[in-house]
Formats: structure tokens, C-alpha cells, sequence
């Protein structure tokens, strides 16, 4: 059993598609303050910024297959993440949609309180978010290239990071070594 912000990160970066709408999730108490204490003003961007990231995505390790499903909606991208080891299934909602502070990154997993992370960086296929009040992960960062999706929750000083190297295929495509 993974502890409890574990279980949120592992989660965080998990997929099977959300028919419905995520409900709207407020910003965190740190909206408008960087991971250096600083504030910021919100980052201008389109949901077209965000194409990269719509997909099917999964990784196979350690007798777990973990997938996270993006898809382009009207103002937003929606994701649903799936973990599964043997007999044992995760899973988490994710939203990426802009709101009057700005660009967050939402987060649903089963079982944990909605979290939601404030883009501090955007560039070609890379974005970054960031939650200081968030236990763990307080960031939350993808980026894609070719046909790759690297995913990393940490924390803000580095100290404490996961990361998911992420092919563009169906959790399906995965085969594990028996």
C-alpha cells in the first residue's frame, strides 16, 4: 500500500477516458506565488498549447502497467489515469483548463481530496505545474518528445521525485515479461 501522497502521485499519472466533465476545482491557496515565494502573473497561452499531450500513453514496469489517456476537448484537456499491479486498480481524473487565475492542472485521484497546480512554465511540448500548499507532489511536470511523454511529480526543492517515461500506445500494448 503506497502512502497516502504517493498514492496521489502515482495516481496523478494514470488514464482511461472521462466521458463527463470534471467539476470545477478552485485554485490553490498559492495561485499567484512561484515555487521561489514570488508571484507571477498568469501565463498567457491557448488550449492549442496543450495538443502535444492528447494521447494514449502508456509505461510497463515492475509487473505494473500505468497509463494516462488525454483528450482535446471544447477549452480543455481531460486525462484519466489507471495504475495496475496484479489484481490491484488506481485511478485518476485530470483536468487542464484555464481559469480567472490563470492555467491549472486539476487532479481527482480515487479516494483523495481534488488538488489543483498552477502552470508556471509552458514551452513546445514541456509544461509545468506547481501547488506549494499541496502535501505532495507540489510539482507536477510533462514533457513530449516524438513519440515519448515523460511525467514527473516532485517536490518543489527536488528532494522527493517519481517519474513515468511514457510511450504513445494503448495500456493494452503493453506486455509484460511473465
Amino acid at each position: 500500500m503506497l502512502p497516502s501522497g504517493m498514492k496521489c502521485a502515482a495516481l496523478l499519472l494514470v488514464a482511461l477516458v472521462s466521458c463527463g466533465g470534471l467539476p470545477p476545482s478552485a485554485d490553490p491557496p498559492s495561485a499567484g506565488t512561484t515555487s521561489t515565494g514570488t508571484t507571477s502573473p498568469a501565463i498567457e497561452a491557448s488550449i492549442d498549447d496543450f495538443g502535444w499531450l492528447v494521447g494514449d500513453w502508456s509505461v510497463c514496469s515492475g509487473g505494473r502497467v500505468t497509463s494516462e489517456i488525454w483528450r482535446r476537448l471544447e477549452g480543455r484537456r481531460e486525462g484519466e489515469g489507471t495504475s495496475i499491479t496484479g489484481a490491484s486498480m488506481t485511478r485518476e481524473r485530470m483536468r487542464i483548463q484555464r481559469g480567472p487565475a490563470g492555467w491549472r492542472f486539476h487532479a481527482e485521484p480515487d479516494g483523495q481530496p481534488p488538488a489543483s497546480f498552477r502552470l508556471v512554465a509552458l514551452s513546445e511540448g514541456r509544461a509545468v505545474f506547481e501547488n506549494p500548499a499541496h502535501d505532495y507532489p507540489q510539482r507536477i511536470s510533462y514533457q513530449r518528445t516524438g513519440d515519448r511523454l515523460a511525467a514527473r511529480i516532485e517536490t518543489l526543492d527536488g528532494s522527493k521525485s517519481t517519474k513515468w517515461d511514457f510511450v504513445n500506445a494503448p495500456a493494452g500494448a503493453c506486455v509484460m515479461p511473465p
